[in-house]
């Protein structure tokens, strides 16, 4: 999507980079995940409450990218 990216670090010999698209995604799927998910599953938490859950979420789905 965006040729901008960041290496921040290297495993094994191998570099790893972050694009500049892993930061829209993931404000998407943070804004999904407190708006429209939790909300639904756990009645009556605070805005805050969501929002901290929604990107926990979101970086556990990433770093699960990054594991695989």
């Amino acid at each position: 999507m965006f040729t901008k990216r960041f290496r921040i670090c290297s495993v094994l010999g191998f570099p790893i980079y972050l694009d500049l698209s892993w930061f829209a995604i993931a404000i998407l799927i943070s804004w999904s995940l407190a708006t429209g998910y939790f909300p639904q599953q756990l009645e009556g938490l605070t805005n805050t409450t969501y929002w901290t859950m929604g990107v926990v979420g979101a970086l556990g789905l990433f770093a699960s990218i990054l594991a695989h």
